[in-house]
């Protein structure tokens, strides 16, 4: 397979439904094109490559994500849309896809949307000391009076220059609403895939009308009142179910309903007639 075969399969992501097998076919003929411009010192070409090789990962990612989605494998599916969210990151700094040519703004877009509707709310964050960093292009250790000369990012011999943490220090951990790893959730019941019990009703809602995994769908947040009956077990002095951390008396009991979080979700390009609107919470 040669890099224009490469480039049409990546396209057809949308439209033509793939094999794993396909896929794993499309990796290993990047490997040996990438193999090849190492071996003949084309450093572009082997970083034309490696993009190729992230948008294959991306749109693989993608692919699982929804499949896991279908399956009810929620918190799987959590972790499968974080990597999708950093591989993008990777990516971006050496590729965009302006035209969308393989897809990647709409599992951009997609990805996060799915994200919204999930329930999770506490991340765990670790606070720890690099005491030693090594990096994976040339094995270096890394220190500040000593760098290796190969910067965190960019693309060397066809991969990605990282730094590996060989030694580290722990000092602690706290409790986050805005993590910097979302796989790293907080749940009362403890391991997620054991039990779960959390209400995954918004993101079933969502992925019930979806028939493929490129089905076009958005959604949007606004609050709504809730009636008072919905929230019968809160005590006067409780904290206020809408989670202003007030007393329900002095907060939400003094109007109409309980201010709560409402999602309003479109089935299809919602500037089209054809959008199908409906209230998710």
């Amino acid at each position: 397979m040669d890099i224009v075969e490469v480039r049409r399969f990546l396209r057809s992501i949308r439209t033509l439904p793939r094999h794993p097998n396909d896929r794993e076919a499309v990796r290993a003929a990047l490997q040996e094109h990438k193999t090849a411009a190492i071996q003949r010192g084309d450093q572009t070409s082997a970083k034309e490559i490696w993009c190729f090789e992230e948008i294959l990962a991306i749109q693989s990612y993608y692919l699982d994500a929804f499949t896991k989605l279908k399956g009810g494998q929620y918190y799987d599916a959590w972790t499968v849309l974080e990597q999708i969210e950093v591989a993008l990151s990777s990516l971006d700094r050496h590729l965009r896809d302006h035209v969308d040519q393989y897809a990647l703004e709409f599992i951009r877009t997609h990805c996060e949307g799915f994200q919204s509707l999930f329930p999770y709310r506490l991340f765990l964050s670790t606070e720890f000391i690099h005491k030693e960093l090594k990096c994976n292009i040339c094995n270096a250790t890394i220190a500040i009076r000593n760098p290796c000369g190969h910067k965190v990012g960019e693309i060397y011999n066809g991969e990605q220059c990282i730094r590996i943490i060989v030694d580290l220090e722990l000092l602690g951990a706290s409790l986050v609403t805005t993590p910097r790893h979302k796989y790293a959730v907080v749940s009362g019941s403890g391991d997620l895939r054991v039990r779960d019990t959390h209400d995954y009703s918004l993101v079933r809602s969502v992925i019930a009308e979806l028939p493929t995994p490129f089905h076009a769908w958005s959604c949007s947040w606004t609050t709504r009142r809730a009636p008072h009956s919905a929230f019968g077990e809160i005590g006067r002095n409780d904290p206020c179910p809408c989670g202003s951390g007030k007393k329900y008396k002095t907060c939400c009991l003094r109007e109409s309903g309980v201010l709560r979080p409402h999602c309003d979700f479109w089935l299809g390009d919602p500037a089209t007639s054809d959008a199908k609107l409906g209230p998710l919470g």
